[in-house]
Order: C-alpha cells, then sequence, then structure tokens
C-alpha cells in the first residue's frame, strides 16, 4: 500500500473519530469528560525492536535491531462520556502520540560509532469502560476497560555517524533508506483509578496492555520498527505496556 492510500486511512479514522465523539453527545447528552496529559509505552516480550541497532555478528542469521528497549514519552488526549444513569458504563474516545527515540554508541579501537533511530506513533481510538469500585476517599473509581486502535507509523529517520580519533579522516554518515510509514489496527485492555483533585478537576492514572499490529501486518516491510529490512521476512507483533497520568475535567 503507497504513503497516500495510507494518509487517505488516517484522514478517514480521525473522520471516524469525531463522528462517534458527535454521536455520543447526541444519544447521551453534554455531560463529557475531558483528560489530557502524559503516557509512557514500553516495548514487552522479545520484539527485535527493542534489540540493538549494532549487528554483533557476521553470520547470515545477524540481523538490525531498534534500540526501543525502553519506555518512549508521549501525549493522550481523551473524551469521557457515561452512558447510563448510573455513570459506571463509559463510553471513551482517545488520541494518542508518542515519539519513539533509540540511540547507541560504540568504540572500537580509532572509530566511535554512533548509531540512531527515530520515528512517531499516532493512535486513534475508541472503547468500553466499567466502574466496578466506588470509594470514599477522594471520589475515587477504580474501572477496567477495553479499547481498539488505529496506530500509524511515520517520521521514520535512522542512521550511523562514525567517528574516528585520527583528525584527517572525515567523519561517516550512513542514512538508512526509511521504510514506508505503516497503519496498523490494535487494541488493548486496561486498569485504573480516577479521584477529584479539586471540585471538577480529577487525576485518572492506570496501565494497559495491548498489541500495536494485531491487523495489517506487512511481512514484505520486515519488522515493524526496525530500520533496515536485512534478514527479515516476517512481521511479528508488537505488544506494548503502557502507563498514563491524566489531569480531567468532569463537566
Amino acid at each position: 500500500m503507497f504513503k497516500k492510500d495510507y494518509l487517505k486511512i488516517a484522514i478517514l479514522t480521525m473522520v471516524i473519530f469525531l463522528t462517534a465523539r458527535e454521536f455520543s453527545v447526541a444519544q447521551i447528552g453534554t455531560k463529557v469528560n475531558f483528560g489530557l496529559g502524559l503516557i509512557s509505552t514500553g516495548i514487552v516480550g522479545d520484539n527485535r525492536a527493542k534489540l540493538p541497532m549494532a549487528t554483533t555478528s557476521t553470520d547470515e542469521d545477524a540481523f538490525t535491531g531498534g534500540s526501543f528497549k525502553y519506555t518512549q514519552p508521549g501525549i493522550q488526549a481523551r473524551l469521557t462520556f457515561p452512558i447510563n444513569n448510573y455513570e459506571d458504563f463509559r463510553f471513551i474516545s482517545t488520541f494518542e502520540y508518542t515519539f519513539f527515540v533509540g540511540r547507541e554508541r560504540f568504540g572500537y579501537d580509532n572509530v566511535t560509532v554512533l548509531f540512531s533511530n527515530k520515528l512517531n506513533l499516532m493512535s486513534f481510538g475508541f472503547g468500553l469502560e466499567y466502574v466496578w469500585a466506588n470509594l470514599d476517599f477522594a471520589n475515587a473509581k477504580l474501572y477496567t476497560g477495553v479499547d481498539v486502535k488505529a496506530n500509524y507509523i511515520y517520521k521514520i529517520y535512522s542512521d550511523r555517524y562514525i567517528k574516528y580519533l585520527d583528525n584527517y579522516i572525515e567523519p561517516d554518515l550512513l542514512i538508512y533508506d526509511a521504510k514506508e510509514d505503516a497503519l496498523r489496527f490494535g487494541g488493548n485492555i486496561k486498569l485504573g483509578v480516577e479521584g477529584r483533585l479539586r471540585q471538577n478537576f480529577h487525576v485518572n492514572t492506570g496501565f494497559s496492555l495491548g498489541l500495536v499490529n494485531l491487523i495489517g501486518r506487512d511481512d514484505s516491510r520486515g519488522e515493524l520498527m526496525t530500520p533496515s529490512t536485512d534478514f527479515e521476512n516476517h512481521e511479528s507483533f508488537l505488544p506494548v505496556l503502557q502507563v498514563f497520568v491524566l489531569v480531567q475535567y468532569n463537566i
């Protein structure tokens, strides 16, 4: 699928996101809660995106990892619509933007090698939540939920920079041919707690476990978040663990 096709699908996903919001407001009423805050995303399991970019072997099975072994920062915005009188069932729609940056540094006899790998992940989602406990302290609520997401991966850039200790030798810069942008569909399950800070302001925090590429994998592109297709002929599932902390305004 070409880049322009991905763009069309991303725009369509945004339209669906906004349509769902308008439909929910029309059906449920004007009570809408808005949240904004930080989210961190960590890759779990043995996906190659976590492994070093520098190949550690000269064998035929050597490959290039993504260098995303640490959690990556991002932002999340969400709208919450209670869908019954008890407000224990809620419809939500979300927008997330995560910045993936991986860097490595290696020293050899007379050179220093720097690797970098960067991409952005933009996600639109919607789902349902159920409040299963109301606590007396700070009007806190414990909830669980499930979301489905459209995940768009773009602004992909990777390079290798070699600096020689001999000042008479110019440094070398190798820029990898970027993989095509990718659109994948996935989802997550989550557990969270929401409590009042002051008046209509609440804090909403929790964690979720999900898959980025449950639907739409393309083996010809190789792994989803590695910079090179060398020795890659398969796209593995990409499971992620996310932690979010939002400030939420309840109408």
